[in-house]
């Protein structure tokens, strides 16, 4: 009988864990994938910060490369704040992450970005 009472509990605090994963994996993290690592650098063309409409926003950059132009995706808004590394068109940088989607529209979920001879890397 207790543990008919304790069911219900257990049901709460179970949903309450797999809604914590589901938000972690949202925006573009979800979609990192060691298999499609690359290296990319060039020139920071532009810097925006983008929302994805359910009130998520993110930091994206317009890299120019030699072998293209990558939209880069650096992460939440306010976690590259918090970082204190800033971005602006025209300086020069090298990317490190995972790049999806197709040649007509390469994009990079960034891991680790250096510049000026300083890294952030997002899993430290």
């Amino acid at each position: 009988m207790k543990m008919m009472r304790a069911l219900p509990l257990i049901v709460m605090a179970l949903s309450g864990c797999c809604g914590s994963l589901s938000v972690a994996q949202s925006g573009a993290g979800r979609l990192y994938s060691s298999a499609t690592d690359i290296a990319a650098k060039g020139t920071v063309e532009k810097v925006a910060n983008v929302t994805d409409g359910q009130g998520w926003y993110g930091i994206h950059l317009t890299l120019r490369s030699v072998n293209g132009t990558y939209d880069v995706r650096l992460g939440p808004s306010e976690f590259i704040a918090q970082s204190r590394f800033t971005f602006v068109p025209g300086e020069s940088i090298e990317v490190w992450g995972s790049q999806i989607g197709t040649n007509d529209n390469l994009t990079i979920v960034a891991r680790a970005i250096e510049k000026n001879g300083q890294t952030f890397d997002r899993l430290r």
